[in-house]
């Protein structure tokens, strides 16, 4: 296994963003509809696609870019 495949992240700042991300529909549902302009006639599909780009968020943002110095 590769070394420094993750970056170091404060954990309960991850689990902070984590909740937030995926409550944020259910609270926010109105006013995310109405800001957005968000037209969700299968809601199971829409939260399919919300589980979807909250991991590919949380993973491309919790991995070392190799590209970096720091």
């Amino acid at each position: 296994m590769q070394k420094h495949v993750f970056r170091k992240v404060d954990p309960k700042q991850l689990l902070i963003n984590i909740i937030s991300m995926t409550i944020i529909y259910f609270f926010g549902k109105p006013v995310l509809k109405a800001m957005l302009d968000l037209p969700i006639e299968n809601e199971q599909s829409f939260l399919k696609e919300r589980q979807a780009a909250i991991i590919d968020l949380l993973l491309f943002g919790i991995v070392a870019d190799r590209n970096r110095t720091s």
